[in-house]
């Protein structure tokens, strides 16, 4: 079996990455393509990554190579309101330190500074499994930022009421 294997995106792969989305375990329409692709040519400098093993998918990165400081960031995709890692969803603790693990190994090889991964909203995601969480906290990783969301149920009102 082949280690994980991490390239860059480029358009040929649009159709596969938001398939992988879609049945992910944690994606968004903000991690899809499609949505991302909205932004004019040249307003980021896409960085975003598909991590293969056996020649299948196991995760994305929707990112960009951004300068804060004077330092290059791999940043979870600055055009999207959400972002993080995608991964399928069996992934389970040990694929999501192996993809994390690939991510890191990528941009030391590539002389990123850093990573800055703005993880998506909980709320959206399939399952409430904290995989990444734990990953992210154990590989080293430090809050930046937080943020405040809430969200409300609609689905037992009644639209007749």
């Amino acid at each position: 079996m082949e280690s994980l294997k991490v390239i860059k995106y480029n358009n040929s792969w649009q159709g596969k990455w938001d398939e992988f989305v879609k049945s992910s375990i944690n994606g968004t329409v903000f991690h899809c393509q499609k949505f991302l692709s909205y932004h004019p040519e040249g307003r980021f400098q896409d960085a975003s990554l598909i991590l293969l093993k056996d020649g299948q998918v196991k995760g994305l990165f929707p990112a960009a190579a951004k300068v804060i400081s004077e330092k290059k960031y791999l940043f979870s995709h600055p055009g999207s309101s959400q972002g993080g890692l995608v991964i399928q969803k069996d992934a389970g603790i040990t694929q999501g330190f192996e993809c994390l693990k690939a991510i890191i190994n990528f941009t030391r090889d590539n002389s990123f500074d850093g990573i800055i991964i703005r993880q998506g909203e909980r709320i959206f995601h399939k399952s409430l499994a904290e995989e990444l969480d734990f990953a992210l906290s154990y590989l080293g990783f430090q809050y930046y930022a937080r943020e405040l969301s809430s969200a409300v149920d609609l689905s037992g009102i009644n639209k007749d009421d």
